[in-house]
């Protein structure tokens, strides 16, 4: 046991140092779309702004897939909310009792509406945030800085009102339905190092005050294997699954929107109104065919528990593998000229991206096979 604790401080320290940096290079992000147009690079005009939507966003979706709990422990903007929860409890947090106290303080009327629709709630953060991408934050730095800004004020206010990551990581923050969809069969689990008010003397992994009944750390730990906690009931899937269905929908309409935004010249008043009907439309469409999919299983007689799981971890590999196809060559390029090639349609590129996407493949196949 004195070296699961030991190694248990070990990763919270890395995972400190780790978080620390994920929000230095957010502070440097904000500092860049705020005074500076484009970045200091040897060859080609890139701006902060590309750099965030096509090489820092698309790492998130990968490391969802590969290993949630990092992410969980190094998300700047749960940093942010459990600092707003430490400035409004100003207790000792190296007792069970503080704790309790601290749990008390919260907002019971807040608390039980976001247990109840907080991923209701998401869901609609998630759909209202990507369609203004075409129109809006993939080219005005100004509007991007506004974005980042309002997500990290909510953060934290939602950590003054509730208790650690109850109000804002397991319920509002609009990537929490996305780790929903990949969470289920993590490659790599490491234990939560950020609600712990102390390593316990025994079972290190079992770091829980009980903010919340449907907290996704403790559903990453349970498909990692450890044991469910009595306390803890999850959130029904009807929400989720509808997301499921209409996911490959919805990341079409973004890759058909943001392929001829220039050309189409969305923008404005009368470019939100197409995106968000393109999105509608694409996502109804997704919604539909998903739907007769698994009716034609269901009348096989087959178990419907299984054959609906299987399906939703089907449609989540299956819009995996269709984001990565949409962003990767403009990732690739991206990187490329941050490297100083102005020249990315070179073969050294094509063969990068063929070797990603094939990887991506490859990882997403292995999930699936995991989880099946």
């Amino acid at each position: 046991m004195q070296k699961s604790r030991t190694g248990f401080r070990v990763w919270r320290a890395t995972a400190g140092v780790l978080r620390a940096v994920a929000f230095l290079v957010l502070l440097a992000l904000l500092y860049l779309l705020c005074f500076s147009e484009t970045l200091p690079v040897a060859f080609g005009r890139i701006t902060p702004v590309t750099v965030f939507w096509k090489l820092i966003v698309p790492l998130v979706p990968v490391i969802l897939l590969v290993m949630p709990s990092v992410w969980r422990n190094i998300c700047p903007l749960a940093f942010l909310n459990l600092a707003g929860h430490v400035l409004r409890t100003q207790v000792d947090r190296t007792s069970a009792s503080s704790a309790q106290r601290r749990l008390k303080l919260a907002n019971p009327g807040l608390h039980l509406w976001l247990s109840r629709y907080g991923t209701h709630a998401a869901i609609f953060l998630l759909v209202a945030i990507v369609p203004a991408r075409i129109f809006l934050f993939n080219t005005d730095a100004r509007a991007l800085l506004a974005l980042l800004l309002a997500l990290m004020a909510a953060a934290f206010l939602m950590g003054l009102a509730l208790p650690l990551k109850s109000g804002w990581c397991s319920s509002v923050c609009p990537v929490y339905p996305v780790e929903n969809l990949y969470a289920v069969s993590p490659f790599l689990y490491i234990d939560n190092t950020l609600c712990a008010d102390k390593v316990p003397e025994s079972k290190p992994q079992v770091l829980c005050n009980g903010c919340t009944r449907h907290c996704l750390d403790l559903k990453i730990g349970w498909a990692a294997g450890k044991s469910r906690p009595s306390n803890v009931r999850w959130r029904p899937r009807r929400v989720l699954r509808a997301l499921i269905n209409s996911f490959p929908g919805f990341l079409i309409a973004y890759w058909l929107l943001d392929s001829s935004s220039a050309e189409l010249r969305i923008s404005g008043l009368a470019g939100a109104c197409i995106s968000y009907a393109t999105f509608a439309v694409a996502m109804l469409l997704s919604y539909s065919a998903s739907s007769i999919i698994r009716r034609i299983f269901y009348k096989k007689q087959i178990s419907p528990l299984s054959t609906g799981r299987r399906i939703d971890l089907a449609l989540t590999a299956a819009s995996f593998n269709l984001y990565y196809w949409m962003v990767m060559p403009s990732s690739v390029k991206t990187a490329f000229l941050l490297s100083g090639v102005t020249d990315t349609a070179t073969f050294p590129a094509t063969l990068l991206t063929f070797i990603l996407l094939t990887g991506i493949a490859a990882l997403s196949f292995t999930w699936l096979r995991r989880a099946w």
